[in-house]
């Protein structure tokens, strides 16, 4: 697989939280970081850790959860959300990918998108 430089794309995240235990991943139950990783790693051929800007407990729904990922994968934007959505299979979807500036933190203790990257998504 070709690498490339690091990027940072975020995007938004829609669920039904009702069989996961949360966003944060958990040796041994299904959650909604979890799923994504495991989903987006085996898509993309390497490991992926996603990042969430904001936490919920186990069987809270979510609309426009904001997460994101450093990728060396060259996928583009587009394929990138196709591809994804298409394994998810309507468990977790995303929308509005978008590049973002690899100096922005978005995690539970540093919510960092500015109006740009906001206004992006």
């Amino acid at each position: 697989m070709i690498r490339t430089a690091p990027r940072r794309l975020a995007f938004r995240v829609e669920y039904d939280g009702t069989d996961f235990h949360g966003w944060a991943k958990q040796p041994g139950t299904r959650t909604v970081q979890g799923t994504l990783e495991s989903v987006l790693s085996a898509f993309l051929k390497e490991p992926v850790r996603v990042d969430g800007a904001s936490r919920t407990d186990a069987g809270v729904h979510a609309r426009d959860q904001l997460a994101a990922v450093t990728l060396h994968h060259p996928i583009r934007l587009r394929g990138f959300q196709k591809g994804i959505n298409r394994r998810l299979m309507l468990v977790v979807f995303i929308k509005q990918p978008a590049r973002i500036n690899r100096g922005i933190a978005i995690n539970g203790k540093l919510v960092a998108p500015s109006n740009k990257v906001s206004a992006a998504l």
